[in-house]
């Protein structure tokens, strides 16, 4: 089973591919995979990271309004959100992995720093399971 692998500011953190109900934007990320994009702190809405995403426009297939765990694309801007917090979304978005719960701690915790170091690196990949 593959896992979308997260890394930034030298720790990891792993999340579900909800490959049913968002099979095009699994696909889609599997094609420009691994990749490395700079992050920013989405200081508006709080307890959320994003960042760009080389990915074109398609067809939305899982539009929720994200709560923490979810990790959703936001097509209008080609960007994936990450929310860590309770802080509801400002609108819906394509909802296509969920972080692991029990990393959700860890993750806030370096997600926060993002605030003061905005334009840090993050290394986007799938791997499998184990890895």
């Amino acid at each position: 089973m593959e896992k979308l692998k997260l890394t930034f500011h030298g720790k990891s953190f792993t999340a579900a591919l909800l490959e049913k109900e968002a099979p095009k934007m699994v696909q889609a990320l599997r094609e420009v995979c691994p990749f490395k994009t700079r992050i920013a702190y989405a200081k508006i809405c709080e307890n959320e990271i994003f960042f760009q995403a080389p990915i074109a426009r398609y067809e939305v297939e899982n539009p929720v309004y994200s709560v923490k765990g979810h990790i959703a694309y936001y097509a209008p801007k080609q960007t994936i959100c990450i929310w860590y917090g309770d802080t509801p979304s400002l609108g819906d978005c394509d909802l296509f992995a969920l972080l692991d719960e029990d990393q959700i701690p860890a993750f806030k915790e370096e997600s926060d720093k993002v605030w003061d170091q905005a334009g840090d690196i993050m290394l986007v990949e799938i791997v499998e399971e184990d890895a």
